[in-house]
């Protein structure tokens, strides 16, 4: 089996009449660029969500230490108090 994409149009005369039809048949080259492409953009969107999956983790990290040093200094007030 071989992918392939057919487009098809229809010209017409001054008075609206159909006069010819075109078909447009692309090679299997096409298609595999079109693939090729399609596999690159997906490697791309895959490392930005990696990256940014990482950087959600490392300001999760941050925001859960601050939360603790927050407890930690309300600790020490209350003993204060």
């Amino acid at each position: 089996m071989v992918p392939v994409s057919l487009s098809a149009s229809t010209l017409k005369d001054d008075n609206d009449e159909i006069f010819r039809h075109g078909f447009y048949l692309p090679g299997y080259h096409g298609a595999k660029r079109a693939e090729e492409a399609l596999q690159d953009a997906r490697s791309e969107l895959e490392s930005k969500v990696a990256l940014r999956t990482e950087e959600l983790n490392i300001e999760l990290a941050n925001r859960m230490l601050a939360e603790e040093e927050i407890r930690n200094s309300e600790r020490r007030y209350r003993g204060i108090v």
